[in-house]
């Protein structure tokens, strides 16, 4: 509704989808906000993520490793979270991310950078502390 709401103020230079994202984020962010809603949703603890020349070892480690990212990605920032989900799940560029974030390219390639490194130094972390 928002977004039909503001038709108006998009520019036909800038791309729709990313001036879609930027007002989904904006309501996103108005909302958790508005109801102190700040929550990282697990992924469900029996999904299985098929493999299909896995076996039943291959099948539990790749969950494992799922878990694991979803702890790691859980402690970082919001704001390193997702400028990551941007570029890795959705498959933004950087100019795009850039537009959605309105932020300076330059500064969107150094925080995802960053937000690599940190995921990365809490991934191993967590496997320094497996038994």
């Amino acid at each position: 509704m928002r977004a039909y709401q503001s038709l108006g103020s998009w520019r036909p230079d800038a791309l729709f989808r990313t001036w879609l994202f930027r007002i989904a984020r904006n309501v996103a962010f108005d909302r958790l906000r508005r109801d102190k809603l700040v929550e990282f949703v697990a992924l469900d603890e029996d999904a299985v993520i098929p493999d299909s020349e896995a076996g039943p070892e291959a099948i539990a480690e790749t969950a494992q490793r799922y878990r694991m990212l979803e702890v790691a990605l859980a402690y970082l920032p919001a704001e390193q979270r997702e400028i990551l989900l941007l570029r890795e799940i959705e498959q933004m560029s950087y100019d795009e991310i850039a537009q959605v974030l309105d932020l300076p390219a330059g500064t969107v390639k150094s925080r995802i950078a960053r937000a690599r490194a940190a995921l990365l130094a809490r991934m191993q972390s967590q496997m320094e502390s497996l038994p």
